[in-house]
């Protein structure tokens, strides 16, 4: 929902609705504790934040590494992460 309210406002506005409504639910259903959906929407939001430079240089280190190599570059993350690395 952050991602899509930075890209356009108008649209982040019908997102964050939807977004706001499962992370009730999944407090709600008892599959997550409060603290990990805060939790996971406090990454969320920082992961789309101004020091994300810093994510960008260490992917880009890491892929220009995996070319010479001859390899692939593996990414074990979240949305933020993979969408960085893509």
């Amino acid at each position: 929902a952050t991602g899509v309210a930075l890209e356009s406002r108008r649209w982040g506005a019908v997102v964050a609705p939807v977004a706001a409504s499962v992370a009730f639910s999944r407090v709600y259903t008892g599959v997550h504790y409060p603290s990990d959906v805060l939790a996971g929407a406090a990454l969320g939001f920082v992961a789309y934040g101004p020091r994300d430079g810093a994510l960008r240089d260490v992917l880009e280190e890491a892929a220009q590494r995996a070319l010479a190599l001859g390899g692939a570059l593996g990414v074990h993350g979240g949305d933020g992460s993979v969408n960085a690395a893509a």
